[in-house]
């Protein structure tokens, strides 16, 4: 399953859900708490986060070493949703985004 499909291109808004007593309670988060939520996680989770984030801005095709490079990372990779972010950013390093192409 590549990236795309475990994240679809779709418009959402971001909400926070908590349960409280059995009660759900929903509240739609600013940037700036998103951006907090970010630095409190694990350096692992948020290198994944900032890997994440370079892939929604605008690419030009990498450079024959750079995707070398990341198909060796791709090839030890045991985590399947790490792999898959490896994927995305192989086929965007590649193509680049549709405005550089």
């Amino acid at each position: 399953m590549g990236f795309p499909a475990l994240f679809p291109r779709v418009s959402i808004k971001v909400i926070s859900i908590d349960r409280i007593n059995n009660c759900e309670i929903i509240s739609i988060m600013s940037a700036a708490q998103i951006i907090r939520e970010i630095e409190a996680l694990p350096p692992d989770e948020k290198d994944t986060v900032v890997k994440f984030a370079v892939l929604l801005g605008p690419r030009q095709p990498l450079s024959p070493s750079a995707l070398g490079s990341l198909a060796t990372q791709l090839a030890g990779e045991p985590d399947d949703a790490k792999a898959a972010l490896l994927t995305e950013e192989i086929i965007t390093g590649f193509y680049g985004n549709p405005s550089h192409a």
